[in-house]
């Protein structure tokens, strides 16, 4: 009986011991916790342990774990937690921008950042490419696409807002006056800033050429000069011609430099030249210094010296 009894017990406490270690061993599961994650902008995402949550809550287990928190505009913001309670954390974004400042080497410019145009130089701008233009009076107009990755400085060089004037003429050497100064001969060509210009083309013998022009793009200028005739007439006075002939003076023949000259009135090229006047058994000849668009009367004259 007694054989019966300690056997019994025995049995009965071996699986009470059994039970006592299974309970030890579900004492000791990991505690689990709520994890909020709020954030400083809108419409974020999160990534816990790298793996997205729903919302911005969840249950982890205690210790620690990587959060990383996304937004569209911003830096990614991540930071190692230790979770041993329920915990609520704030995520600061940062946005994802740079200061962009422009110099440039002129004064009383302007800047636009993709066509549009900001205040002062300095503007916080999107990374990635931004295309910029810079203006200023009296320059061209200075543009450049600026990949934009970080904070940056960049410098405008603008160049004067210069065009080309040329001068041509019929003829050649004749000198070009510009706002009354000297500068140079046809062919003429320079660049000149902007603006209104008077323009002579000069060339003795002929008649100056005069214009203005509004210089606001490149320009040639075709000068044409008209010769500055000298105009000559020729007189007899009657005292000279012979009463009795009719004709008389249809008789006397006028040569310029050797050439005969129909009639009494011709014009003459600016210079000097040799007038001869000839009439049957007698001649005259004088060389003069004709000067442009001048009148011009020669009256031979004839007298007798007696001594």
């Amino acid at each position: 009986m007694r054989k019966t009894l300690l056997l019994l017990i025995i049995v009965l406490v071996l699986p009470s011991i059994t039970f006592a270690q299974r309970s030890g061993s579900f004492g000791s599961k990991t505690s689990t916790y709520q994890l909020t994650v709020n954030a400083n902008v809108k419409s974020y995402s999160v990534l816990i342990d790298g793996q997205a949550i729903k919302g911005n809550r969840a249950t982890v287990d205690s210790g620690n774990h990587t959060v990383t928190v996304r937004a569209n505009g911003y830096y990614d913001w991540q930071q190692n937690v230790n979770v041993s309670s329920n915990q609520t954390i704030t995520a600061n974004l940062q946005p994802e921008q740079y200061q962009l400042s422009i110099n440039a080497n002129v004064s009383g410019y302007t800047v636009l950042i993709d066509g549009q145009g900001i205040k002062g130089n300095r503007a916080t701008v999107d990374p990635g490419n931004h295309t910029v233009t810079v203006r200023a009076n009296g320059y061209f107009d200075w543009q450049q696409n600026v990949n934009v990755s970080s904070n940056q400085t960049i410098t405008a060089n603008l160049q004067p807002e210069q065009y080309q004037l040329s001068i041509e003429s019929n003829i050649s050497g004749a000198e070009v006056y510009i706002d009354g100064n000297s500068r140079g001969n046809v062919r003429f060509t320079d660049d000149l800033r902007p603006g209104r210009y008077n323009i002579r083309v000069s060339e003795y013998g002929y008649r100056d050429f005069t214009t203005t022009v509004n210089l606001n793009q490149n320009q040639q200028i075709y000068a044409n000069l008209e010769p500055a005739y000298a105009r000559i007439q020729v007189k007899f006075n009657s005292s000279i011609l012979n009463p009795k002939d009719k004709g008389a003076s249809g008789k006397v023949e006028i040569y310029v430099d050797g050439n005969p000259q129909n009639g009494r009135s011709f014009q003459l090229m600016p210079g000097q030249h040799t007038i001869r006047i000839v009439s049957g058994g007698f001649s005259v000849e004088e060389t003069f210094n004709f000067q442009p668009d001048q009148n011009y009367t020669i009256e031979p004259s004839f007298s007798l010296s007696i001594e």
